[in-house]
């Protein structure tokens, strides 16, 4: 997978969430980040995205 690819799912899935959670785009960037950097093992405890079902 390219990094072009990659960055197309990911913006795919932020549209989803988008709509979902009826936020903002970034907002939607932001779960998606916050997931990713909690199966990274990041400890950003202060998001209030945390534990957001993607």
């Amino acid at each position: 997978m390219t990094i072009t690819e990659a960055a197309e799912m990911i913006r795919v899935k932020a549209l989803e969430i988008k709509d979902k959670m009826a936020i903002t785009e970034q907002e939607a960037y932001n779960v998606i980040f916050t997931d990713v950097e909690k199966h990274l093992g990041g400890t950003n405890d202060k998001s209030k995205y945390r534990g957001t079902k993607l």
